[in-house]
C-alpha cells in the first residue's frame, strides 16, 4: 500500500522541474452510505492521510494521496425482520489510495479519479480482507499562507462489488461501498 506513495514521492522531483510540489497531511471524516455498514460499525469513520501534488501550472495538477480510518463495531445477525447487531465484536481498517487529476477555478479544485479501497475486518473468529477498485470526486476550497497551504475538501467515493465477497458489513442488496468523505489539509508548496 505504500509502495505508490513513495515511488510518487521519489519520481515527483525529477518530473516537477519549473513545477510546484505540494505535500498535505490532512484528517476527517468519512460517511458511509451502505444502510449494513451503518448497523455494524455506525455511519461515520474518522480519517487520517497524506498526499503529494505535482502543480501543473496554474490550472491543472496530479496528485496521489492515501487515507486510513478504523472503527469497532458489532457483528450483524440476520433475522427474517433483516439484519440486526450482534454480540461478536468486530473490527475495520479502511485504506484508500486515489490517483487525481484536478483542475483549479480560483480558490476551488475539482478533481476526480481511481481509488483503490483496502477493507480489512477482523472479528473475534475470523479475518478478511477485500481489495477493490472504483472512483473518487471531489471540490477542494484552498487559501495560500506563503508557502503554506490550508483548505477543506468535499469528495464522493464509489467502489463497486466491494461486499460481494461476504464480511461483517454485507448484505444481499449491497454490494458496492459508497460515502462521502470531508476532511481540513494542511500542506507546504516547494
Amino acid at each position: 500500500m505504500r509502495t505508490p506513495v513513495i515511488v510518487l514521492a521519489l519520481l515527483l522531483p525529477v518530473f516537477a522541474e519549473g513545477q510546484d510540489v505540494v505535500v498535505t497531511a490532512k484528517a476527517g471524516l468519512m460517511q458511509v452510505l451502505n444502510e449494513s455498514y451503518d448497523l455494524v460499525y455506525g455511519s461515520t469513520t474518522p480519517t487520517v492521510g497524506a498526499a503529494a501534488r505535482l502543480e501543473l501550472g496554474r490550472r491543472w495538477s496530479l496528485s496521489l494521496g492515501a487515507d486510513i480510518g478504523g472503527k469497532d463495531g458489532q457483528q450483524i445477525i440476520y433475522t427474517p425482520e433483516g439484519p440486526v447487531p450482534g454480540d461478536t465484536p468486530v473490527d475495520i481498517t479502511l485504506q484508500t489510495v486515489i490517483l487525481a487529476v484536478g483542475v483549479r477555478a480560483g480558490p476551488v479544485v475539482l478533481s476526480i479519479g481511481p481509488a483503490l479501497l483496502r477493507l480489512q475486518e477482523e472479528g473475534e473468529f475470523d479475518q478478511e480482507s477485500i481489495s477493490a477498485y472504483g472512483g473518487h470526486a471531489a471540490a477542494r476550497v484552498e487559501r495560500s499562507f506563503g508557502s503554506w497551504l490550508g483548505g477543506v475538501e468535499l469528495g464522493y467515493l464509489l467502489v463497486p462489488g466491494v461486499f460481494e465477497a461476504g464480511g461483517a458489513a454485507a448484505v444481499e442488496d449491497e454490494t458496492s461501498f459508497s460515502a462521502v468523505t470531508v476532511s481540513a489539509s494542511v500542506g507546504y508548496r516547494f
